[in-house]
């Protein structure tokens, strides 16, 4: 927790007041900070440091990682398994013969149909149009996740301020 502190404090925080400078954006406009629902990421102290500086924290709900990461879900978890068949031999390997294995995990992981079913966990499907490929999103499957992302945040009230320029207000008399 201390840590988790100390990098709000030492990091996060300067580097959002540098980009607030850098886009000359007044504290009025909130940041938003997304995090796992780690105890440590959400504690009462790092809630109470990032509020006072105008930084929303929003925590994502258990289990919710493969919608948000879907390829580190998928090709980390395909290079960890490729990576578990080797293991036991792996004492006996120079490090060359470490490196070369690394390699071909890395490469068997990250083939374009592990890319594909990755995204397809996540409701992203790849459809060919023609003569481009397109992102057919399947939104019924975030209904639940948004679900349990906002009943994991009502303590939290999100009020977004529009960045953009002021409408104009239509004259009445018109």
């Amino acid at each position: 927790m201390d840590l988790m502190l100390q990098w709000v404090r030492d990091v996060l925080i300067k580097f959002e007041k540098l980009q607030r400078q850098k886009y000359r954006l007044q504290n009025r406009y909130e940041a938003i900070l997304i995090v796992d629902n780690m105890t440590a990421h959400c504690n009462k102290d790092v809630k109470e440091l990032l509020k006072s500086n105008s930084i929303i924290l929003l925590i994502l709900p258990p289990h919710s990682k493969h919608f948000t990461q879907p390829c580190d879900v998928g090709i980390f978890g395909a290079l960890k398994l490729c990576y578990q068949q080797i293991r036991e031999g792996i004492a006996k390997f120079t490090l060359a013969q470490i490196v070369a294995h690394i390699i071909d995990a890395s490469q068997k992981a990250s083939s374009l149909l592990t890319i594909k079913n990755c995204f397809a966990t996540c409701a992203a499907l790849s459809v060919v149009n023609g003569d481009h490929l397109e992102v057919d999103v399947n939104m019924h499957k975030f209904d639940e996740d948004i679900q349990q992302l906002q009943a994991y945040n009502t303590s939290t009230a999100i009020t977004l301020t529009p960045t953009g320029r002021k409408k104009k207000q239509q004259n009445s008399e018109q």
